[in-house]
């Protein structure tokens, strides 16, 4: 569990839940799912294999997600450059944005 900002540059196996208030920068790799909550920010720069679940946070993705990108809630942008298995939106209100390449 995240609970304060933090920049992860090694490796963590097992699941990860960044909550409230706190901002998750992922240069490194996650083996094992990501869940953000609401009012909670990611940035994924590095790799995940498994799935990214935005639960009404910011989430940027600009790495590689080797797994599904699902957004029920909050903010969503997926870098054109980024490698994503497949994405998702579960709830109408929530949004995916993914930016076009210049």
């Amino acid at each position: 569990m995240i609970q304060e900002d933090t920049r992860l540059n090694g490796m963590v196996s097992g699941a990860v839940n960044i909550v409230a208030g706190a901002t998750l920068w992922l240069n490194g790799m996650i083996v094992g799912d990501v869940s953000v909550e609401k009012n909670a920010r990611t940035y994924i720069y590095g790799m995940v294999s498994g799935d990214v679940i935005n639960r009404g946070g910011d989430l940027e993705v600009y790495g590689v997600v080797n797994g599904r990108v699902l957004c029920m809630d909050g903010k969503t942008l997926i870098d054109p450059n980024s490698v994503v298995r497949e994405t998702e939106r579960s709830i109408s209100n929530s949004k995916i944005v993914t930016k076009q390449k210049p």
